[in-house]
């Protein structure tokens, strides 16, 4: 990265925050289609696998519309926002993306290991 203009390295640095919030997007797809099948889990009303269900089913639930929110604000942003100030709205965007999508899978992977 030494050599290269400021412009490029922008630019570069953009591309990957366009692919992290594209990735996270995907995750967000196969969460809303995990969402059917976890509902066919669904339990009864107390005990430990009806919480860790219900941990799961928000989340399932949650992240694509999170993800979703966060992707119409970019695009009403990135229309509204000043050229020289898009980097950081592309950075925030992809920071928070992946910050979303962590949340989701930590999340998820303690709804599975409460699950008796």
């Amino acid at each position: 990265m030494s050599g290269l203009p400021l412009e490029r390295v922008v630019q570069q640095m953009s591309e990957y925050y366009h692919i992290a919030l594209w990735v996270s997007g995907g995750v967000a797809v196969l969460f809303f289609l995990t969402l059917f099948m976890w509902i066919l889990g669904m339990p009864g009303v107390e005990g430990a696998y009806a919480k860790a269900w219900a941990v799961g089913f928000y989340t399932a639930l949650g992240y694509p519309i999170a993800w979703l929110c966060l992707l119409v604000s970019w695009l009403i942003a990135r229309k509204l926002i000043s050229p020289e100030h898009l980097p950081v709205l592309q950075h925030w965007t992809g920071v928070g993306s992946l910050i979303i999508m962590a949340l989701a899978v930590f999340l998820m992977s303690y709804a599975f290991r409460t699950m008796p």
